[in-house]
């Protein structure tokens, strides 16, 4: 049986079987992905979860299932996919390979260098940023440092979101190299969003908004579509939350609230 890229899926299972297939179908268009499910609250798949606006489903839980065609699970999953198809994920593997057999671009991208040019925006996978906030976070309890998490998205003269095929072509590929900021990690969700870790603590985090916002209307300067405008929520480690996964909600619900705010303003 094939799969049609609009099929709906859902996979549930640890980390490190389900992020390379999340990653594959996403950035290949394989299948639509619906809802996740992790035993593990402070999973990576966890926190894909909340990048992405996904169901994120626990393996007991009472959690509302979404219509899918078919679920990729690992055994202890198969008793909340009901009466769907199951595969486990050595029959994903097959049904779905990888392209020339390599990983997914990005999918394991370490940060930059001390001093090395900070990469370009790309595509499909996001859970190199994840890692890199896992990483951050984990640096910050052992060392008792801050930071902050910044989710931006670009609205046109319509009120439309950018997308992320728009950040993927120039002028906004190469941001990160014009910021020229070693120190950041950059990502992109499939809806829009820009996300951005930097290691300015709470106090430091309005001047750092207002450094991202600038810069991206001042690449969007003359583009089509415009004038531009830019939103954006933050949410600081300790402050704001100690796990990557209640930073990213937080950081989204502000942005929504700013939203939500500039259309009653309009």
């Amino acid at each position: 049986m094939t799969m049609a890229a609009g099929e709906r899926v859902i996979l549930a299972g640890g980390d490190g079987e389900l992020l390379p297939l999340y990653e594959r179908l996403r950035g290949e268009g394989l299948a639509t992905v619906v809802a996740l499910g992790s035993a593990e609250a402070a999973s990576l798949t966890a926190l894909l979860a909340a990048i992405g606006a996904l169901p994120l489903l626990t393996p007991a839980g009472s959690e509302p299932v979404p219509p899918a065609d078919l679920w990729v699970c690992s055994p202890e999953w198969r008793a909340r996919a009901g009466a769907a198809p199951c595969l486990d994920f050595a029959a994903a593997a097959e049904r779905w390979p990888q392209r020339g057999g390599a990983a997914p671009p990005g999918s394991d991208a370490p940060a930059p260098a001390s001093g090395a040019a900070p990469a370009p925006l790309t595509g499909a996978p996001y859970a190199a940023f994840a890692r890199e906030l896992q990483r951050e976070l984990q640096r910050s309890q052992r060392y008792h440092l801050g930071f902050t998490l910044s989710i931006l998205r670009v609205l046109d003269a319509q009120g439309r979101a950018l997308s992320e095929a728009a950040f993927l072509g120039e002028p906004l590929r190469s941001l990160p190299a014009r910021l020229g900021r070693s120190s950041d990690s950059w990502g992109l969700s499939q809806e829009g969003y820009l996300l951005h870790l930097a290691p300015e603590t709470l106090e430091q985090a309005s001047a750092l908004r207002r450094r991202l916002e600038a810069a991206l209307l001042e690449t969007l300067a003359g583009e089509p579509a415009g004038p531009w405008r830019v939103l954006a929520g933050q949410a600081s480690y300790p402050r704001d939350g100690e796990s990557a996964k209640a930073l990213v909600e937080l950081a989204l619900q502000r942005l929504r609230r700013r939203g939500a705010l500039a259309e009653s303003d309009a």
